[in-house]
């Protein structure tokens, strides 16, 4: 396992880590209370990266099947490198503009309501802990298919494209953007403390 793999591999595991710690201790009020009017709550914000990762790996496995097909245009290095960094800087942690994602990432409108009676009120934690460990080992398992580098689009538009280890670099950079959201918004929590469901 190449280094750049290990050091992705080892941001996952903290992103996970991380939010297990701060979102378990949570109440089924405080998981769904949204910091601000228009604003993710912490719930919406893990169903937001479930959505996103999750729509990567039927990407993973055309291209472990090698029958990933691309357009024309995505086919040049020069221009896929050019739009990676561009998400790149715009999912950079340090970067403090909101920026809007696609509607197929936004968090799913049945899921925006606390979960019915008999559903564990971490099961969208318990589901991103299943899900990061399944990304963390396709990155072990696939270092020659990662170091090749292949060009792909994002699962959400065909006209946005960027080569493969820039697309992983997004979604670990995107995890950690928004792990800090949600350490705010728990801390704001803290601050004043959560408010009934029915209140909203």
């Amino acid at each position: 396992m190449n280094t750049t793999i290990k050091q992705w591999d080892r941001r996952l595991e903290r992103v996970m880590e991380s939010m297990v710690r701060h979102c378990h201790p949570l109440t089924t009020d405080e998981l769904w209370q949204p910091p601000a009017p228009g604003s993710w709550s912490v719930a919406e914000v893990i169903q937001h990266l479930l959505l996103v990762n999750r729509s990567y790996f039927p990407v993973f496995s055309a291209l472990e099947a090698e029958n990933y097909r691309k357009p024309l245009l995505a086919r040049s290095r020069m221009l896929a490198g050019l739009i990676g960094r561009m998400i790149l800087k715009s999912v950079a942690t340090d970067n403090p503009r909101k920026i809007q994602t696609f509607p197929v990432w936004e968090p799913i409108l049945e899921q925006k309501l606390p979960p019915p009676a008999g559903i564990p009120e971490h099961y969208q934690l318990t589901e991103f802990r299943r899900q990061q460990t399944e990304l963390r080992k396709w990155l072990r398992n696939h270092p020659t298919l990662i170091d090749a580098n292949p060009i792909i689009c994002s699962p959400a538009s065909r006209k946005v494209f960027y080569p493969l280890q820039m697309a992983l670099e997004i979604i670990v950079s995107h995890e950690e953007r928004h792990l800090r959201q949600i350490v705010g918004i728990v801390g704001n929590l803290k601050s004043v403390g959560p408010q009934p469901l029915a209140d909203r």
